[in-house]
């Protein structure tokens, strides 16, 4: 779970995944154990703009809220309540901040279109 939907967050400096597997790590009581890795992301990749795709989940939320009274809707409430879960059932591998909020972060939906390697060793592609 995170601010931008559920999913893998990835970002593309080290120092910022580091600095956030720290705080997970803090929150988690994990004493310092932590892992970063550098991952591969598969050409065929189909990403949102999450700009773009949290206006589209606002009004279908929007609209959620106002037929939640129904019972038939109420099995579907789950679906409403996460932008990542919302971005996976439309199709997108992942969702793209591309400097929403000044972040530049990916969000991974579907791991299975990624290649991870040990965050340790330099790969040439």
């Amino acid at each position: 779970t995170g601010i931008y939907g559920c999913g893998t967050y990835t970002s593309y400096s080290r120092e910022i995944a580091i600095n956030y597997a720290q705080k997970a790590d803090k929150t988690n009581n994990n004493n310092g154990d932590i892992s970063v890795f550098k991952m591969i992301i598969g050409e065929d990749m189909i990403f949102a703009n999450y700009e773009e795709l949290k206006k589209e989940f606002d009004s279908l939320q929007s609209t959620a809220s106002r037929l939640n009274k129904l019972d038939e809707l109420s099995n579907y409430e789950f679906f409403f309540r996460d932008i990542g879960v919302y971005a996976t059932l439309k199709g997108y591998d992942g969702i793209k901040l591309n400097n929403y909020n000044g972040y530049n972060h990916i969000i991974i939906l579907n791991r299975s279109k990624l290649i991870v390697i040990n965050g340790e060793e330099d790969i040439s592609v």
